[in-house]
């Protein structure tokens, strides 16, 4: 008895093609050569042929082509095939293929199929080239226009002023044209500016500076948003443009104080800092009519401060101090001195600040100086931020409400008020009073009437009656956290 032969219907075992160009940047006509390559193994039958599918696409165009051969193995279950594909501007068949004229980028990819002898076929297999194939016209090309670089430029923005250059290349020689002009949402920024060269040439340039004064800034306005045009052209009238493209300048030389949180009077200022000091700098720091100057109330200010600046000077992380100096001198002089609050700067190059004011009312109303001195993770300081300030004073009466009473007037049920005392300096809660009427006997203090019940009870029992106070202090009346 013979056994029943078992069939091979198991497919050969195929690894990922490789595929690879001779060149990967050619100018149109250049033939470009794509050599591809596939290994697979049976584990049963001898290898029989692959089928290499070669596909190239247009990125920027709507060419696609394709070339097909079939590549036997040697008589073997293991083995590599190989191909080489032409790419020609000429249409051929079999292994050749036509690429259209035109600058374009191409994705080059091929896929292999491989079956046994038995007939047996694995699911096929592909991979592409990286990088893709680029073809440039020999004639007739277009000119090449990069976005330009705007200086100073930070978290996507340009600072104000900023500058940069506009140019045009052209590899064919007869770039001829080039020109540029830039408008706000109300207004033209940068009249049209043109450069010409009658006989053609491979590059054009001009420079371009934007002004604060230029942008017509306002009090109010800390950035504009701009669009600019470019148009380059050459000799043949082949054109490039930019159009409408966009761009945010953003002040990047200030701090902005835009709120003030305060027990009593809070504020939004959305006031600038008056002065911008970076290191070693010895500004000439003048006194500011008083109008001019942000007023800062006695007592603690937690100011939100956005901080509108190069990433030279700040960063997300950088922390800030502040400080506040009698005279402008103090801030130059290099001796250290006691900041009053830190801080950590956000993402989004803001800060909160608790500022601690506290100074001797008979400085009420002077001329003072908050200085916010940004230190960086080495802690070096990168920048001072300077406004002249109206030194407040506590001038006010604490404010003083009962808020709650407690009705629950049962033996044994604690008696609760809630009183609130507000001030910019609350020193102490004195001459606390809390009124009883007794069997309608008249209004008497609570501490009297509870010491009267004492002399009632059993000396033996150890304790007396009495009462007690629970007081919470809190920077504001929002405020989680408090003492107790």
């Amino acid at each position: 008895c013979f056994p029943k032969p078992t069939p091979d219907t198991t497919p050969p075992v195929v690894q990922t093609p490789t595929v690879q160009l001779s060149s990967t940047d050619v100018d149109e006509g250049t033939v470009v050569q794509v050599t591809v390559s596939v290994s697979a193994e049976d584990a049963a039958s001898n290898l029989q042929d692959a089928l290499f599918t070669l596909t190239v696409t247009g990125v920027d165009n709507n060419f696609t082509g394709q070339a097909t051969t079939l590549v036997n193995f040697a008589a073997a279950k293991t083995g590599t095939v190989s191909h080489v594909f032409t790419l020609s501007p000429i249409p051929q068949d079999g292994s050749r293929m036509d690429l259209p004229g035109g600058d374009g980028v191409y994705s080059v990819g091929v896929s292999a199929l491989v079956q046994d002898v038995k007939g047996n076929k694995a699911s096929p297999k592909s991979s592409t080239v990286n990088p893709e194939l680029s073809v440039h016209r020999t004639q007739g090309r277009n000119p090449q226009v990069p976005i330009p670089n705007f200086t100073p430029q930070s978290g996507g923005f340009v600072g104000i002023p900023f500058s940069g250059t506009i140019s045009a290349t052209d590899i064919d020689g007869d770039l001829s044209y080039l020109d540029f002009y830039m408008v706000s949402d109300t207004a033209t920024v940068v009249e049209r500016m043109v450069v010409t060269n009658a006989s053609g040439t491979t590059a054009l340039s001009f420079p371009v500076t934007v002004t604060e004064e230029m942008l017509h800034m306002g009090v109010e306005d800390f950035q504009k948003n701009l669009r600019y045009f470019i148009l380059a052209k050459d000799l043949e009238g082949n054109t490039t443009r930019l159009d409408n493209q966009n761009l945010v300048a953003k002040r990047m030389d200030i701090a902005l104080i835009e709120t003030i949180d305060h027990v009593r009077t809070p504020s939004s200022p959305h006031m600038v800092s008056h002065y911008r000091v970076p290191p070693s700098a010895q500004n000439t720091i003048v006194e500011l009519p008083e109008g001019d100057r942000l007023p800062l109330q006695f007592g603690i200010s937690k100011m939100t401060i956005s901080l509108m600046d190069s990433d030279q000077f700040v960063q997300p992380g950088f922390s800030a101090r502040g400080y506040i100096f009698t005279t402008p001198s103090e801030i130059f002089d290099g001796v250290p001195d006691v900041w009053r609050a830190e801080g950590i700067i956000d993402a989004d190059k803001k800060l909160k600040l608790d500022m601690v004011n506290f100074w001797r009312q008979q400085d009420l109303d002077t001329s003072k100086w908050f200085v916010l001195e940004v230190v960086n993770f080495a802690r070096q300081v990168t920048v001072r931020y300077v406004w002249n300030i109206q030194a407040l004073g506590d001038t006010f009466d604490p404010l003083v409400q009962i808020t709650d009473s407690g009705k629950d007037y049962r033996e044994g049920v604690p008696l609760e008020f809630t009183v609130n005392a507000t001030d910019e300096l609350l020193e102490a809660i004195s001459d606390l009073r809390i009124l009883v009427n007794v069997g309608q006997s008249g209004w008497k203090d609570l501490e009297d009437v509870v010491s009267s019940m004492n002399p009632s009870v059993d000396p033996r029992e150890n304790w007396l009656f009495g009462v007690r106070y629970h007081v919470k202090v809190q920077v504001l009346l929002e405020d989680t956290d408090y003492a107790s």
